[in-house]
């Protein structure tokens, strides 16, 4: 298994057997907190997934939590291509009611937002609070940062209704426990602070290992939608007509309906 991520011992000491192998992509911003950044790094992740499939690689982890590439690299190669973000929100739904996530900018909260609504979670997201620090000075003060973390938290919990806090920067990984400690001392004992890196690298392991991958119909190969591209227009005459979609039908008639004056 393979990450973008560039090391760290308590996730590598701690991946249960699994052979884990870091690749760090060069000449890309340090971090991803603008959407032209992401636009820049995504072809380089998607090209280093395709070279790790065909190294022989069984899993992919993509450090970052806007799960840069992810869902273009699913239609790409056959194996599991786990983001950080969607799989540490889908397990938070699974720990509790309500998840609340640590971002590290005010900008990022857009960010989840969106996702939030991309994977059909709004009613299970509780919030987004931001520590106001930008990726690459998170480590500049642990002690200022946790103690952010904690208070943030804690009010993600107290005045936002949640039941899990996800840290929403795979950089954060290591401070899961403490903040869990914090929110206890502050008598709210039994949250759990899910971290990203660690969690996405276990459960690309286990998909491994399922042999378990994405979805045909979800991440249809893109190489199919290509080859279907160049076909000359004569050729279009002969394809055979697409099957009925009985969605697409419901969605017209609810359309027509409401337009409907009568």
């Amino acid at each position: 298994m393979r990450s973008t991520w560039d090391g760290d011992a308590t996730v590598i000491s701690s991946t249960g057997g699994l052979r884990l192998e870091v690749d760090r992509l060069a000449d890309v911003p340090r971090s991803l907190e603008a959407a032209y950044d992401v636009a820049r790094v995504e072809r380089q992740v998607v090209d280093r997934v395709v070279a790790a499939r065909d190294e022989g690689v069984d899993a992919v982890v993509v450090r970052c939590m806007r799960d840069v590439g992810v869902q273009a690299a699913r239609e790409i190669v056959e194996i599991p291509v786990v983001g950080p973000a969607q799989a540490s929100f889908q397990v938070a739904c699974m720990l509790g009611r309500r998840f609340s996530v640590l971002v590290t900018l005010p900008r990022s909260i857009e960010v989840v937002e969106d996702q939030i609504r991309k994977w059909g979670l709004r009613h299970r997201f509780a919030s987004a609070r931001a520590l106001d620090v930008p990726v690459q000075r998170l480590h500049d003060d642990e002690d200022l940062l946790l103690d952010r973390m904690a208070e943030q938290a804690q009010a993600a919990v107290e005045h936002d209704g949640a039941h899990v806090v996800v840290l929403g920067c795979t950089a954060m990984q290591g401070a899961g426990t403490t903040v869990e400690q914090r929110l206890a001392e502050a008598g709210q004992a039994g949250v759990p602070a899910v971290e990203p890196l660690s969690l996405s690298v276990r459960l690309a392991g286990v998909l491994a290992q399922l042999g378990l991958s994405g979805s045909s119909r979800t991440h249809p190969a893109a190489a199919e939608f290509i080859r279907q591209a160049q076909w000359p227009r004569s050729e279009w005459a002969s394809l055979p007509p697409l099957p009925e979609d009985p969605s697409t039908h419901q969605f017209l008639n609810v359309e027509r309906t409401a337009s409907d004056p009568r």
